[in-house]
Order: structure tokens, then C-alpha cells, then sequence
């Protein structure tokens, strides 16, 4: 069994955590208020809108591929992890942010907000029969107990990475931010 993607999954999050860095605490926020026309609005909605805005983009980017079929033994040989693992890991980077960042966004974007997001850009994205069932299938085979063995293992691999970097200082030497 060969484990792969960590660095993947390190370089999705560390991303993310980069990008709301920039759109909801640095200039970009000014940036995205503009666009969406809520600049006048408190800073606490321009954050939660650009917030939820990035979760959108987020997961219609993910969503766009029409996913592989999943078996226990094709998980293990692909060269990056599946995308709703990859959704997952930026996701916990994304509340890695915000716990750190902007303590009130974690406490707005509760799992049914979060959920209704997924729900409205999956309607959207997918647009046939075979893309929605083969999200099913993806789901479904991460549900089960080997798929659920693999997400363990590759958050596991990821963090033992993330730990390795911190030894080694690479975070601050990069500036990645660290996962705790």
C-alpha cells in the first residue's frame, strides 16, 4: 500500500490559508468589498461575505472535475488525493484562519451554513446525472471502512509532514502557516 498526496494536500491548505489571508485581512478585502459592492457595509459582513465567498469558490473549483471511481485498491495509486479529501484538508485550513484570524467568522459559519454553501454550489456544478453519481460514489467509498482507512492514514501522513516542517523550521523560514 503506497500513500501519496501529502505534500498536495499541505500545498491546498497552506493556499488557502494564504488567499483568506489576503482577501478577508489584507488589501484584497478592500478588493472584494469593492466587487460585491458591500464596502460601505460593517467590517464584520465584508468579512463573512468574503469569507462565504471563498468557500464557494473553494468547493465550485473542487466540484468541477468529475470525480474518479474509488476502489481500495486504486486510492492508493493515485498521485493526488481524491478531491473530497482535498475539499476536506482546505477546509480545516480554512478554520485554522479563522480560529487564529477572525475568531467570529468560526462562530458564523456553523456546520448546517457550511453545509447549505456545499449543497447550493453541488446543484449548480453538477450539472448531469453521471457527475452527480460519480460525487455519490466518491462519498459513499470515503464513507466506508476503507475509505475511511485511507482518509486516517493520509491525515495522519499529512500531519507527521507538518510536524517534520515544524521540526525543521521550514514554517517560518517559508512562512507556511503551521497546523497545529
Amino acid at each position: 500500500m503506497r500513500l501519496s498526496g501529502r505534500s498536495e494536500l499541505d500545498a491546498d491548505g497552506c493556499a488557502a490559508y494564504l488567499a483568506l489571508a489576503h482577501w478577508v485581512t489584507a488589501s484584497g478585502r478592500q478588493a472584494a468589498s469593492e466587487i460585491l459592492n458591500i464596502e460601505d457595509s460593517p467590517s464584520e459582513v465584508q468579512d463573512d461575505v468574503v469569507f462565504a465567498c471563498f468557500i464557494v469558490a473553494q468547493a465550485g473549483f473542487t466540484f468541477l472535475r468529475e470525480p474518479e471511481l474509488l476502489t481500495q485498491d486504486t486510492v492508493y495509486r493515485r498521485t493526488h488525493p481524491p478531491q473530497l479529501v482535498r475539499l476536506q484538508v482546505m477546509s480545516r485550513y480554512v478554520l485554522k484562519f479563522s480560529n487564529e484570524s477572525r475568531p467570529a467568522l468560526r462562530k458564523a459559519m456553523t456546520q448546517a451554513r457550511y453545509q447549505s454553501l456545499m449543497d447550493a454550489v453541488s446543484t449548480v456544478m453538477w450539472t448531469t446525472g453521471t457527475h452527480a453519481a460519480g460525487w455519490q460514489a466518491q462519498m459513499e467509498f470515503l464513507r466506508s471502512a476503507d475509505g475511511s482507512a485511507y482518509v486516517e492514514a493520509v491525515i495522519a501522513e499529512l500531519d507527521a509532514f507538518r510536524a517534520t516542517l515544524r521540526e525543521l523550521g521550514a514554517g517560518v523560514a517559508t512562512g507556511t502557516p503551521p497546523m497545529s
